[in-house]
């Protein structure tokens, strides 16, 4: 079992480091139970922390909405198969780095926990090179995440210094590399599938020679599986009924249905860095709805969405158990303890199940803001937590739009244009809010470059 003692001899720190630290890693409450015990999570929790910076601003709900966030492929590989229907490439960064738990104070350590991820995405419709009957289309992707879990130290007696002679310890650093495979279906409705394998490192470094010698280390392989499903309601009616919904000449309102399900971390036990017990993946179930209403106009050289606004409504739960002595259970598989009306549409958190909730407003496709909640319950130990997160995006591609709309001079523009269609470049920013705990401020920071369909056509 993971302990939560801040100062450790040495052999303690060697097997506890990444044990304390994903314990603490989520969102704190880990560490803040009752009766000073401690809940041992499992085995490489940095797994389920969403790594879009959009999706962040809106609870951390990336697995339900179509977004064309590259790093959205790691909370869902559905994601990846709808990308490829219309896109060829993206590829997000996070820049800078995301400084974890900002506001805590570490001493007598020194983590400086920071998360790096870089996601790349290309896809490719079998429509746009052979005739076939039903738009599908495949993608590859790649992504690579590294969480640096800072410095562990055990100071000499007496020592005051932060980093002092004598100091000995590790410095923990988990890895991640991910492959994913997407496949997409547009025929009424669109449809994406998508796998990821997962190749994970945890490595215990000796704390002076981040890049040196290596402590200790364990790997392991899992898999996620996922489903997207995108009900276009209005244009379904609007192809059943065989004329248009326009309000006005040029002006159409558009309601996009979204359901998704993310089976993550499939795979068997791990024994961690220094320990001498397997632990379990942390597996968990994914299950969300989502809601899009927007007007469009078809006046310009191309549609352009005036604005949009989204709602979403993301359950998550672990799928994994382990008794009081330790011993793990079998894993649990389908949506395990999420009830769809109850959770779901209803929006309420209970048992294990965490709920995110986001909202999102697009206007002009230039400028999106954000905002969530996530709220947190667990049937295993004594707390709950509820914390509140804000984000917005800005678009290349959606000002240049604005600008072919206004200005005849840009719509006479042949390359503006051009780029306006067929490239975009976003930055996106999402960030914690909660009074009093150390995740506050935490904030994700990206860009994003996507390039739509083929430019040569």
């Amino acid at each position: 079992m993971r302990t939560s003692h801040w100062v450790q001899p040495r052999i303690s720190i060697l097997s506890s480091s990444f044990g304390f630290a994903l314990a603490f890693l989520i969102c704190c409450p880990c560490v803040l139970l009752s009766q000073g015990t401690v809940y041992v999570p499992p085995a490489m929790e940095e797994l389920n922390i969403p790594a879009s910076p959009a999706a962040q601003g809106m609870g951390g709900s990336a697995a339900i909405l179509p977004s064309i966030d590259a790093t959205a492929t790691i909370d869902n590989p559905a994601q990846l198969g709808l990308f490829s229907l219309a896109h060829t490439f993206g590829a997000t960064m996070l820049a800078p780095k995301t400084a974890w738990f900002p506001s805590y104070q570490y001493q007598p350590y020194d983590p400086r926990w920071t998360l790096d991820v870089s996601a790349f995405n290309a896809g490719f419709n079998l429509a746009d090179a052979v005739s076939i009957p039903v738009p599908l289309s495949i993608g590859l992707g790649y992504a690579r995440s590294i969480f640096d879990l800072g410095y562990y130290l055990t100071p000499p007696p007496g020592a005051v210094a932060f980093f002092p002679p004598g100091a000995y310890g590790t410095h923990p650093v988990a890895r991640t590399e991910i492959f994913s495979l997407g496949i997409g279906v547009d025929y009424w409705i669109r449809l994406g599938f998508g796998v990821n394998f997962k190749h994970i490192f945890e490595d215990d470094y000796a704390f002076d020679n981040p890049s040196g010698s290596v402590v200790s280390s364990s790997s392991a392989w899992a898999h996620d599986i996922g489903l997207l499903l995108v009900v276009p309601i209005a244009d379904i009616v609007s192809r059943a009924s065989g004329r248009d919904l326009d309000l006005v000449k040029g002006l159409s309102p558009q309601l996009n249905l979204s359901t998704g399900y993310v089976l993550a971390n499939v795979g068997r036990e791990i024994r961690e860095p220094g320990s001498t017990v397997d632990a379990p993946l942390p597996r968990k179930a994914r299950l969300g709805l989502g809601l899009e209403a927007s007007l469009k106009t078809t006046l310009g050289a191309s549609d352009w969405k005036l604005i949009s606004a989204s709602i979403v409504r993301q359950a998550e739960t672990d799928l994994w158990h382990r008794r009081a002595d330790g011993t793990v259970l079998p894993y649990g598989d389908g949506a395990g303890a999420i009830n769809f009306l109850q959770n779901v549409v209803g929006g309420k958190y209970t048992g294990n199940v965490w709920v995110r909730k986001g909202w999102q407003l697009e206007l002009g496709e230039c400028v999106t803001i954000r905002g969530g909640s996530v709220g947190i319950g667990a049937s295993e130990v004594s707390y709950m937590l509820d914390y509140e997160t804000r984000g917005y995006s800005l678009s290349l591609a959606g000002l240049l739009r604005a600008f072919e709309y206004i200005s005849s001079t840009v719509a006479g523009d042949s390359w503006l244009v051009f780029i306006a269609n067929h490239f975009d470049l976003q930055y996106s920013r999402g960030t914690y809010e909660i009074s009093d705990n150390p995740i506050d401020g935490t904030s994700f920071q990206a860009f994003n470059l996507v390039v739509k369909g083929l430019p040569w056509q």
